[in-house]
């Protein structure tokens, strides 16, 4: 650098121009000083061990680690999970192995009416899955549910379409629906202009019922009183909201379909004023799915399926 400066000199003799190419050159030279020192280490960092694709994160029941590493629940849709600290959340291990075809009658009940619902779910041998919710409340029928969607045999479901299905002159159409979109990585609302990032393991308002199931039937003595797990639930007007579910205990439990000694009872707290408090019932017996589901808002029943019966899927 001095080399070059005092060439410089010798084909600029004027003051001037000395001053400017010396200040110059210390600038330049400062520069280089400030890159180095400001450039990260090249380290390299440790890599994760291998856990299965889907956004669910199972959080141990220890309270001191729990309260300082879970996230405030966001009341907005949000676009990325919780960064939660490593040393405290585990990715779940084990790929949750959806069960075979089923269909089971529920005991729908909705304030002081009654009513019945049907739970199908039919996988196929190509590796996609229909779940269907069909209910009737008073004698009357009420919009169907309808999940579509893939079996990822690292992650479980991987639902596309999510339908509330109602009757019409021509049959049953689509009134409300959520895609997902997964070779553009967005989710979109047929009730919304919403168009939100995909997050990994995303769930629609009923695969999620059999997608938490088979990640407690994968590895059950993972989820002890306390443990708390998340998972990224879409709604149908344009929300992907991440729903925690705090597991309370095992606890005996009166059904139509008879008496259970031990079932897994879960939570999710609302997410809002006006959001319900939802809990649900899983049976080890039974695959883990669940047995009971209730929904409550301001402790006020919103609606409550209790198992009746069990059967094999209907054919489309």
């Amino acid at each position: 650098m001095l080399q070059a400066l005092a060439t410089t000199t010798l084909h600029a003799p004027r003051p001037r121009v000395l001053v400017g190419a010396l200040a110059a050159a210390v600038a330049l030279h400062l520069l280089l000083v400030w890159s180095l020192l400001s450039r990260p280490s090249a380290l390299p960092l440790g890599q994760p061990a291998k856990a299965f694709t889907t956004s669910v994160l199972l959080i141990p029941a220890q309270p001191e680690l729990a309260a300082a590493a879970a996230p405030a629940m966001p009341r907005e849709p949000a676009a990325k999970l919780p960064k939660l600290r490593p040393s405290t959340p585990l990715a779940a291990t084990a790929a949750p192995r959806p069960v075979a075809g089923f269909s089971w009658q529920y005991l729908l009940i909705q304030g002081e009416r009654q009513g019945t619902a049907r739970l199908s779910w039919r996988p196929d041998e190509q590796g996609h899955y229909e779940a269907l919710l069909e209910r009737e409340l008073a004698g009357k029928a009420l919009p169907t549910w309808r999940s579509l969607g893939d079996l990822d045999p690292d992650a479980g479901l991987a639902p596309r379409r999510f339908a509330q299905r109602q009757q019409g002159k021509q049959g049953m159409r689509d009134r409300q629906a959520t895609n997902f979109r997964r070779d553009e990585g967005v989710v979109s609302f047929s009730a919304s202009p919403a168009v939100l990032p995909l997050q990994q393991g995303s769930q629609d308002r009923i695969s999620w019922w059999l997608q938490l199931a088979a990640l407690v039937e994968a590895e059950p003595q993972r989820y002890q009183a306390g443990t708390e797990l998340l998972m990224p639930v879409a709604s149908l007007r344009g929300e992907l909201q991440q729903w925690r579910f705090k597991v309370l205990g095992r606890e005996g439990l009166e059904l139509p379909a008879g008496r259970l000694e031990s079932a897994v009872r879960l939570v999710r707290e609302p997410l809002g004023a006006w959001d319900s408090r939802v809990e649900l019932w899983l049976d080890p017996a039974r695959h883990h799915l669940p047995v009971r589901i209730r929904h409550t808002q301001a402790d006020t029943l919103r609606w409550e399926l209790l198992l009746q019966s069990e059967g094999k899927p209907e054919l489309p």
